[in-house]
């Protein structure tokens, strides 16, 4: 009787939540924004294997630095505020460490490895983020504040785990999404 209870409990909080997520369309400008955050995600991938191949350290705040630095110079160009980028970006970074963390972690513990060798961190990796990186704040300075909702950072964290990222990484990196930022967009 208590299982009966129990999951009768379930389905009910299931049912209630599944409308407020089929109900909600994002806007197409914010699909291809969590498009590339996604993107983003899976080349963190890469950046683990090549990494971890080479024995580095996962966290290096200075080159999160410089690439931010860069980042706000490339939105400033196009009329984004440096506030604005470090605010999209700076859970992206840590969203991409927790990929990279899980990934040694399962190496470590026996998860099986990739069977290819590793791209090359800086021909090959590096390129790639930035020219994810750049197409971001494009999309960033297309969407409309109002369109920052808890729906949108609801919908990001189902399309960022249905492409096979943990949920905590798709909470991290949807977190921007889920509410407007401190300073304006445009």
């Amino acid at each position: 009787m208590k299982i009966f209870f129990l999951l009768s409990l379930v389905l009910i909080f299931q049912g209630g939540l599944v409308p407020l997520i089929a109900d909600y369309t994002p806007p197409a400008t914010a699909v291809k924004l969590v498009n590339s955050i996604t993107d983003r995600l899976k080349v963190s991938r890469e950046v683990a294997w090549a990494k971890f191949q080479k024995h580095s350290k996962i966290n290096d705040p200075a080159r999160e630095a410089a690439v931010l630095s860069s980042l706000q110079s490339q939105g400033s160009k196009i009329g984004i505020s440096d506030s604005t980028v470090a605010w999209l970006f700076k859970p992206q970074f840590m969203a991409s460490k927790r990929v990279q963390e899980e990934l040694f972690d399962g190496w470590l513990s026996g998860h099986p490895m990739p069977t290819s060798p590793p791209m090359d961190l800086q021909k090959d990796i590096r390129p790639a983020l930035d020219k994810i990186s750049h197409d971001m704040l494009v999309e960033l300075k297309e969407i409309q504040p109002q369109s920052f909702t808890p729906e949108l950072k609801q919908f990001t964290e189902g399309e960022i785990h249905a492409r096979g990222f943990s949920w905590k990484v798709a909470g991290i990196a949807a977190a921007p999404l889920g509410k407007n930022n401190p300073a304006s967009v445009h």
